[in-house]
């Protein structure tokens, strides 16, 4: 059994069991010690006590060190000790109450959770310790020294989402994270990068602070844009382009359509009529007239920060409405397609049958809408009362949302759309709105771009796209063309922020883990640090 608690330097006895624990008593095997202030030995003994150590627990026992520690005199007049006391052995250090390979152990567990399922888990393994000590634990771990990074990927993160922010540094050849830092102004990156000349290669997303303290403290390192963000930015684009054409899009798909019938019964003349209300999708006068106070405001100078805090809205709104010509209504979609089980809703209203009969048929042959939203359109259908109505009017559909037009531009063959309704409806679009055919063609042009290795092309495709004319698509190629090297770069070479897209989930993962609560220097270490969160 003694094998089993050896420790280097020191001499232990036999073991005994109290109360469920093991305690080991043990000595040094030394006959002098160092003093440490003048590193000179002393075989004077002053007098000796014994120090409790916790160690690695056996068969859930828990384990006791009890270790006699001495005290011996120093000798040496020029010494400014006069009695110091032994360190025996690599495995204890000074004032620490347990052994090396228990801290060790202890701090591993506490770096993979948070510091109250920390504490939980050591008392399962019986080393019982409070949270506070789990996070001492922590907050002990020296950070180890960078190595010189060649490629770095950077990042920006949320500490309090709209308050404050930091950056997160990645060695993309080694995929670890290295250093987090306070803001993402790009200040304390400069610092950084000082540091770290050697840095050939800087992957890094298109914010202008990153490009521009790259720029100032490296010029001469390469910055690769990162390919899924100018994906997205061109997807935003393209989707900003949609809502401003949404209105021509919307009558276009009209043109065409059969006469639309109300299936709301008729309003008796004898009964109280109601004054005029809202129709459904039409814009309340409230929005129009905060729109109208926006355009007004941001036409004497306003600021976006200031209009947001007079109006008491949002920044996006205004940025938003600072971009629209008109406001568009806010249309309500009928989500589910009942003219395509029309044939029979139609037979079983004739042939008496209730509402939730019909339901149940038509979910037997696919529909996919609830059972509410149904009785809801057809509660008070003329064919219910009427024998005499054997036709069930058309039910008129709407456009579906900006969003999902844009989804579907993304397509290259159109026909894969699921939906068969609103694959119909996209491809009565393209038939009637030449620009949406333009749109198609430029996203999957340049996502075949951005995989082709090939930047010659960019020039044509940013010259296309200006061409269409759209003032959302002519923003982005202005955004291009400020950052045309590291857009380049992004089509050019292999190089992809992706790795730390990933890091800065992994440090959401870790920071809802202690529920938002870890201040800045803990979440760093358990960022660097932890090997499996």
């Amino acid at each position: 059994m003694k094998a089993l608690f050896s420790l280097s330097g020191i001499r232990l006895g036999t073991p005994h069991i109290i109360d469920f624990k093991i305690h080991v008593p043990a000595r040094s095997i030394q006959k002098s010690a160092k003093c440490p202030c003048c590193a000179k030995k002393s075989k004077y003994i002053h007098s000796s006590y014994v120090r409790i150590l916790r160690d690695l627990p056996m068969s859930t026992h828990c384990v006791s060190i009890n270790l006699t520690a001495r005290k011996f005199f120093c000798r040496n007049p020029d010494c400014k000790r006069r009695i110091f006391t032994e360190q025996p052995g690599d495995e204890i250090k000074a004032y620490s109450r347990m052994t090396n390979r228990t801290r060790q152990r202890l701090q591993s567990i506490f770096l993979e959770v948070s510091a109250r399922k920390g504490a939980y888990i050591a008392g399962l393994i019986s080393l019982p310790v409070s949270p506070s000590t789990a996070l001492r634990f922590v907050d002990s771990l020296p950070i180890p020294l960078i190595d010189k990074v060649r490629v770095l990927g950077i990042d920006d993160w949320a500490y309090r989402k709209g308050l404050s922010y930091g950056t997160l540094l990645v060695n993309i050849e080694t995929r670890q994270a290295i250093d987090l830092l306070e803001g993402r102004d790009g200040v304390a990156l400069k610092r950084w990068l000082k540091q770290h000349p050697e840095v050939e290669t800087v992957t890094r997303d298109r914010a202008s602070s990153y490009s521009s303290a790259v720029s100032a403290i490296l010029p001469n390192a390469e910055q690769v844009a990162d390919r899924f963000h100018l994906l997205t930015n061109l997807s935003d684009s393209v989707y900003d382009a949609i809502r401003h054409e949404y209105r021509d899009l919307s009558n276009s798909l009209l043109e065409d359509s059969p006469p639309q019938v109300a299936i709301a019964p008729d309003i008796s003349d004898e009964e109280p009529t109601k004054g005029p209300g809202k129709e459904k999708g039409e814009m309340n006068d409230y929005f129009k007239a905060r729109f109208d106070k926006v355009k007004e405001m941001l036409k004497d100078g306003g600021s976006v920060k200031s209009i947001a805090k007079s109006l008491q809205m949002s920044r996006n709104t205004v940025r938003r409405y600072s971009k629209m010509d008109i406001l568009l209504n806010k249309g309500i979609h009928v989500r589910n397609n009942y003219n395509e089980y029309q044939e029979i809703i139609e037979r079983e209203f004739s042939e008496g049958k209730n509402i939730t009969t019909i339901f149940d048929s038509i979910t037997k042959t696919g529909f996919k809408g609830g059972r509410t939203s149904f009785y809801e359109q057809f509660k008070d259908h003329p064919m219910r009362t009427n024998p005499e109505i054997k036709t069930l009017p058309v039910v008129k559909q709407r456009l579906m949302s900006p969003q999902k037009i844009a989804r579907y531009l993304r397509f290259a063959d159109l026909s894969k759309i699921e939906n068969n309704f609103e694959r119909e409806i996209m491809i009565s679009l393209f038939r009637k709105n030449t620009i949406l055919e333009k749109l198609q063609l430029q996203i999957l042009s340049f996502k075949d771009l951005l995989l082709g290795n090939d930047d010659s092309l960019l020039d044509d495709w940013m010259n296309k796209t200006w061409a269409i004319g759209t003032f959302q698509l002519q923003t982005f190629v202005r955004g291009l063309r400020s950052d045309i090297k590291a857009v380049r770069n992004a089509i050019k070479t292999n190089w992809s922020n992706g790795q730390v897209e990933g890091q800065v989930n992994r440090l959401k993962s870790i920071k809802r883990q202690m529920y938002g609560r870890a201040g800045f220097e803990l979440l760093r270490r358990k960022v660097i640090l932890s090997k499996a969160g």
